[in-house]
């Protein structure tokens, strides 16, 4: 079962693999009008060459502008640094892969702390639709849609 499974909600969920701000309002703005619940992924190892805060300050600021439940879930890999920043940072759900048991229980404790959950790799969805070649990301979702509800 993965995490779209795992998520209780009487609307759709579909797991997107989103590379910039960009990605994340076509998700926002189509979800909203279709009724759909994305779970927003980021590449995994993105997180090194962006940063968290690439992928978080425009997720919060889309939360106060959307009020469609949209989950943002940020592939730390094994970057002990990056997880525990993205914590700190408001981050509720991350993908994490600890390298000792030592940063195990620390990202686990920072996880408790800010109230946020904590995947394991197996939590990467192999059925997200990956948006990085998309230069119309709302024309794209539109099409996922659509070949959705036919089946295609």
């Amino acid at each position: 079962m993965n995490l779209v499974q795992q998520k209780q909600s009487s609307v759709p969920m579909h797991p997107v693999i989103i590379h910039n701000a960009q990605h994340m309002e076509a998700c926002f703005d189509h979800g909203r009008l279709r009724n759909i619940d994305y779970v927003l992924f980021t590449e995994p190892g993105s997180l090194a060459y962006t940063g968290v805060d690439y992928f978080l300050k425009p997720f919060h600021a889309l939360q106060q502008k959307y009020s469609n439940p949209i989950t943002l879930i940020l592939d730390c890999g094994d970057f002990f640094g990056y997880a525990s920043q993205a914590l700190k940072l408001g981050a509720k759900d991350i993908i994490y892969i600890p390298t000792n048991n030592e940063q195990e229980r620390v990202i686990k404790t920072l996880a408790q702390t800010y109230g946020s959950h904590v995947w394991g790799p197996e939590k990467r969805p192999k059925d997200a639709y990956d948006l990085m070649l998309s230069d119309a990301p709302d024309r794209d979702l539109e099409r996922l849609f659509t070949a959705m509800k036919t089946g295609e």
